[in-house]
């Protein structure tokens, strides 16, 4: 049995504007991954300032009400910012 001969076929080169319609879904999608991973942040803060925030005398009174503020502005901005990719998803992207 003789073994088949492979050879390397190169592919023909992306047209330029073929290219660019590439790196554009590329950025696009670097940019969503980009903004999920600040709303899961945000998140992650909200939930570590709530705690600090309800941990009674053991924080200053200072502390637990930056917490507070800090946790209820951290979760509307990561909704914001999840409706706000939403709404742009939604348009059509090259």
């Amino acid at each position: 049995m003789t073994l088949p001969q492979l050879a390397l076929v190169q592919s023909a080169p992306d047209s330029p504007s073929a290219r660019l319609h590439r790196l554009m879904r590329e950025a696009y999608q670097a940019a969503d991954e980009q903004v999920k991973a600040l709303e899961d942040a945000l998140l992650s803060i909200a939930y570590l300032s709530a705690e600090v925030a309800e941990g009674g005398d053991v924080y200053p009174v200072g502390v637990r009400e930056i917490c507070r503020r800090l946790a209820e502005g951290s979760v509307w901005r990561a909704q914001t910012l999840e409706s706000l990719q939403r709404q742009s998803s939604d348009r059509a992207r090259p």
